[in-house]
């Protein structure tokens, strides 16, 4: 009996649910028994001020964060964990663990001069690949009321790749006779580009909150991935030597341009899908 394609969907929409679900569930976990905790009664931000988290988890029975606040989460984990009674949160607020970008490989070096007659110029350097940019940091906020006041931003965007280093120039022909040929050397090949980091993901979990479609709407959630690394240009091939074959000998070639990265996978917003809400 044939399947209907309406419930092969519906079937692997359910299965991809439940991944998600258990995915969500082995993060939390993983947060909530961290040794890394830092435990505050009051953290209160000031106005333009910063806060970065010291460690992966943050216990606090009150979180307060005033005009155009910071807060980083911690640096050293893929993912961080904030508990807190009640969250206040004032304009233009921001909440940050976007990853770190990867880094710019370095050129090719250029080939060293052909040295007598009849020498063909040397190969230039294949230009070093960029490294891949970091993954958005993955996130939860469990909290028994939440308030914002007008907008909130929250960046897990993934790190964008670092370009691959361009290929080294080949070198000249040395001079040739007319009983040889001098080519000129090939470029190097471009370095490849990093990958792009893949995006954050975001899960809010509050208590006691009202008006929830109200709220979720001053969220400004960044979690895109980061956006691939460029790859090298190929170096430039040598001139063929001068002489009395310059007619037959050859210019190197120019090297390949190297591959461009692969560009991260945006992340999952799971306040939009799976908003856990009890009023």
């Amino acid at each position: 009996m044939k399947i209907p394609h309406y419930v092969t969907v519906a079937v692997g929409r359910r299965k991809n649910a439940i991944i998600i679900f258990l995915l969500l569930i082995s993060f939390i976990l993983t947060v909530r028994f961290s040794s890394a905790q830092t435990r505050m009664n009051v953290l209160e931000i000031p106005k333009s001020g910063t806060f970065e988290m010291p460690e992966d988890t943050l216990i606090v029975d009150e979180l307060i964060m005033h005009d155009s606040s910071k807060l980083v989460l911690n640096k050293n984990s893929k993912s961080s964990f904030i508990k807190a009674r009640k969250v206040i949160i004032a304009s233009g607020c921001k909440v940050w663990g976007n990853g770190g970008a990867g880094v710019t490989a370095k050129n090719g070096k250029g080939a060293a001069a052909a040295s007598g007659a009849c020498r063909d110029g040397l190969p230039g350097e294949i230009g070093a690949n960029g490294t891949d940019g970091e993954q958005g940091r993955d996130f939860v906020l469990d909290t028994d009321k939440l308030e914002v006041t007008t907008s909130l931003i929250i960046n897990l965007a993934g790190g964008n790749g670092g370009d691959g280093g361009a290929g080294g120039i080949g070198s000249n022909g040395s001079k040739s006779t007319t009983h040889c040929a001098s080519n000129g050397g090939d470029g190097g090949g471009g370095g490849s580009g990093g990958n792009g980091g893949n995006g954050g993901t975001m899960r809010l979990q509050c208590h006691q909150c009202e008006g929830i479609v109200e709220l979720t709407a001053k969220i400004n959630f960044i979690n895109r991935g980061g956006y691939m690394g460029y790859g090298g240009d190929g170096g430039k091939g040598g001139l063929r030597g001068e002489g009395a074959s310059g007619q037959v000998s050859k210019h190197g070639s120019m090297g390949k341009k190297g591959a461009y990265g692969k560009k991260g996978v945006e992340g999952i917003a799971l306040y939009k899908s799976l908003f856990f809400v009890n009023n």
